[in-house]
């Protein structure tokens, strides 16, 4: 439901999913968008219950729930039982979130004190029970590399980059190679040819029509940065993103960003509206969008 709602999905009318929903849900660290995967969410709220029974025995909650399901034994030791309520069931399936990181915090002159180790302060949160589910799930499917480490640094810098929001998405999608080009629409045999509708001569990838297509070289030419000295040959834009931001300075990098949705826009506007704009055009739109941004935020652009 929720991916529907993301892709504007509404009532019997389908839209095209361009990415896993398991993909979406991972940190925006790691190239996701930090949608919240419900069942492990669902875990971590289970986890928050069993914890209220850890941490105050002598509630009126933790009174019932232990005379009725652990009467001689701590709720850590206990166990499901030959007759399981589907609530008690639900708070075992909690338990296990948190249950190999509780140590015992000794009070003078009172009863020792659970604390968690996956907190600062000891305390289990619903937020941090469900990051460590997250960690968990993702490291059992891929492990965690260099190369990971590399990519986490770069999506840690692209987020914190003071652009508009519908800039960052677009972006994120072409990194993920899924805005609606024609070579995309063609592979779903939605679109008869995969060319490219401005210069007829290649197939419409994310990196031609941002990079190659002569609308954008001609964009990028007349651009002040180092733009029109980079090669015109861009294979993956995923590898031309990540060097942008490892290579260029925070203005260039600034540019790049709203300039390269810039180009899209006019993309957009030629095949809908059949009007063709000029590359100056085309730059000072996105130059002006940055500039308006940073107007409202109340810094000064490269801030």
């Amino acid at each position: 439901m929720m991916a529907k709602y993301w892709w504007g999905q509404q009532d019997s009318a389908r839209k095209i999913h361009w990415v896993k929903w398991e993909s979406m849900c991972r940190e925006k660290s790691a190239g996701g968008l930090g949608f919240k995967q419900l069942h492990l969410f669902n875990r971590a709220l289970l986890a928050k219950q069993g914890w209220r029974l850890l941490q105050a025995p002598h509630s009126l909650f933790g009174r019932l729930f232990k005379a009725k399901y652990f009467p001689s034994c701590s709720f850590l030791e206990a166990s499901l039982g030959s007759n399981p309520s589907y609530l008690w069931r639900s708070i075992l399936a909690g338990r296990e979130v948190f249950k190999n990181g509780v140590d015992w915090q000794h009070q003078i002159g009172g009863p020792p004190r659970p604390i968690w180790r996956g907190s600062a302060n000891g305390v289990y949160t619903v937020r941090l029970g469900y990051n460590s589910l997250e960690t968990e799930a993702r490291e059992m499917y891929s492990g965690e590399s260099s190369t990971e480490n590399s990519s986490r640094l770069m999506w840690r810098k692209f987020w914190k980059i003071r652009i508009p929001g519908k800039v960052k998405h677009f972006l994120w999608r072409a990194y993920h190679d899924c805005l609606p080009t024609n070579f995309s629409l063609h592979k779903r045999r939605i679109r008869d040819s995969p060319c490219c509708s401005l210069c007829h001569g290649e197939a419409e990838t994310v990196p031609h029509i941002l990079w190659q297509c002569p609308l954008a070289q001609n964009t990028w030419a007349v651009s002040k940065r180092v733009f029109s000295k980079m090669p015109n040959r861009v294979e993956h834009f995923s590898r031309h993103f990540s060097w942008i931001l490892s290579a260029l300075d925070k203005e260039s990098i600034l540019e790049w960003t709203v300039i390269t949705w810039s180009i899209w826009k006019a993309r957009n506007q030629f095949i809908f509206h059949k009007t063709q704009q000029r590359p100056e055009l085309i730059r000072d739109q996105g130059l002006d969008l940055l500039k308006s941004f940073h107007s409202a935020l109340g810094a000064p652009p490269g801030a």
